[in-house]
């Protein structure tokens, strides 16, 4: 016999006994009910955390947009089923816009839809976002225009850092932002297989001298989900018994298939009577391949 935890036996035999009473739990019927649905703000005001959970296992997804057409939704997620509720994130929203939800979901050969819920969006925080405008010379050649949305990150030459990476709609409204902490700035960010981001910031000094960085992989919330320093790599790298330092992280990083990642890092080797230089320390880089922990 499959051992289950209290609180799911305790929620089966709650979920049975309101199907004693109720027609929508299958009674005279193969098909599921509508999964049961919500939804809540995240610590970004552009991002909704929905929560769905549904009678079987299988996958859901969200639509969502300005009116009940929706028009965009999520990705698909594993739902674990008997009511058990499973969140998911939905992002690409403008600021203080009010938006429709629903759930889709596919379980036992049967695809069944929620009802309708509204979420807000909260207004943009004070940061510095640029003035970002798009301009349409022939308006008659719009349904031309390339699909998708934009991303930018900001790495000033000289001046403070800045501190925010974001993407836009085709209309330049920004739809998400990470906000990589006064000082820092990133120097590139990519999105991984499951959804997730990696961001490669650097945090202090200059774009070229940076005073430390860091890799960290956040959800569409900002929630950190793992980070490495430059000091935790130089410490493993000393371990592994490298015959170079490892310095900043910088320029690119490139997730691989099997879950490991390559970044590039900054390192200096010094040099006794180099002709021309005397002693010297000469830069150079290093490619490193991290697993995953």
């Amino acid at each position: 016999m499959k051992a289950i935890s209290v609180s799911k036996a305790v929620l089966l035999m709650a979920v049975s006994s309101a199907c004693a009473f109720m027609i929508a739990c299958g009674a005279g019927s193969d098909v599921p009910p509508s999964p049961i649905v919500s939804v809540s703000s995240t610590q970004n005001p552009l991002v909704a955390q929905f929560s769905v959970a549904t009678a079987c296992a299988g996958r859901a997804m969200v639509e969502f947009g300005t009116d009940t057409t929706y028009g965009k939704s999520t990705a698909w997620y594993p739902v674990e089923g008997v009511f058990v509720p499973t969140s998911i994130l939905v992002a690409g929203m403008k600021a203080s816009t009010t938006y429709h939800m629903r759930a889709q979901s596919q379980c036992a050969g049967n695809t069944t839809t929620s009802g309708d819920l509204t979420f807000k969006t909260g207004p943009l925080p004070a940061l510095p976002f640029p003035a970002v405008s798009v301009t349409r010379p022939n308006p008659s050649l719009s349904s031309l225009e390339n699909p998708g949305i934009e991303q930018i990150t900001l790495t000033p030459m000289g001046g403070p850092p800045t501190m925010l990476s974001f993407f836009t709609d085709r209309d330049a409204n920004p739809i998400w932002y990470y906000d990589v902490g006064a000082g820092n700035f990133p120097f590139v960010y990519k999105f991984l297989p499951n959804g997730h981001l990696i961001f490669d910031i650097s945090e202090g000094g200059s774009v070229l001298t940076p005073a430390s960085s860091l890799i960290r992989e956040i959800d569409f919330a900002g929630n950190t989900i793992r980070e490495l320093d430059t000091a935790s790599l130089q410490q493993k790298a000393r371990n592994a018994g490298y015959d170079f330092v490892p310095g900043f992280f910088h320029h690119d990083l490139l997730p691989l298939a099997n879950g490991h990642l390559i970044v590039l890092v900054g390192t200096a080797k010094s040099f006794t009577d180099l002709p021309g230089y005397g002693n010297i320390a000469v830069a150079g880089d290093a490619l490193i391949d991290l697993d995953e922990n």
